[in-house]
């Protein structure tokens, strides 16, 4: 598994939302993502998620604002 996260926000901002890449070794399943969902710690919620190409943009290389 590869994790990379979004860039991060400027000194003294706040968000209400951050972006992740997860790269896997297999094409996500919906119970794999109700599995991570559970796991995740208080707070802290997945939205959505879904399969793109392999060599699809980059979360980092997509956000330009």
């Amino acid at each position: 598994m590869k994790l990379s996260f979004g860039p991060p926000l400027p000194l003294g901002f706040t968000s209400d939302g951050e972006l992740a890449d997860i790269t896997l070794d297999r094409p996500v399943l919906d119970h794999m993502v109700e599995s991570l969902k559970a796991a995740m710690p208080e707070g802290i919620m997945i939205l959505d998620a879904g399969t793109s190409l392999a060599r699809s943009t980059s979360i980092s290389a997509a956000i330009n604002r």
